[in-house]
């Protein structure tokens, strides 16, 4: 299942059934940091499964390659990075004020419409 076909069902349940409003800014960001939340089952027990999620040790420590994208994030070109370092580098990144919107926006758009994690 595609990690964002299942947030929309929690996101739908958490707001009454209504599609929640969005920021313009880095809203992609949102569903891959939610999902190594709850596909995490030491840190969210195993709730997700019924939304059809797959709960282990979570989406975080999955794998995804960025692509042309790499170095305007701070990392290599075409290099596989776990979900979570990749959440941890948007957030470095923010920090240090270098935060690429576009380039982020794809490789979590990636992650949300393909589920292309390995």
């Amino acid at each position: 299942m595609r990690i964002a076909a299942g947030l929309l069902i929690l996101s739908l349940c958490a707001c009454g059934g209504a599609a929640p409003e969005k920021p313009a800014a880095e809203p992609a960001l949102e569903i891959p940091a939610l999902a190594v939340y709850v596909t995490n089952a030491a840190l969210a027990g195993n709730a997700a499964s019924g939304y059809g999620f797959n709960v282990g040790t979570g989406t975080g420590s999955k794998g995804f390659k960025v692509g042309s994208n790499g170095t305007a994030i701070g990392l290599s070109n075409d290099t596989s990075h776990t979900v979570m370092a990749l959440l941890k580098q948007a957030n470095l990144q923010k920090q240090l004020g270098q935060f690429n919107s576009n380039a982020f926006n794809v490789i979590f758009s990636g992650i949300n419409q393909t589920g292309d994690i390995a």
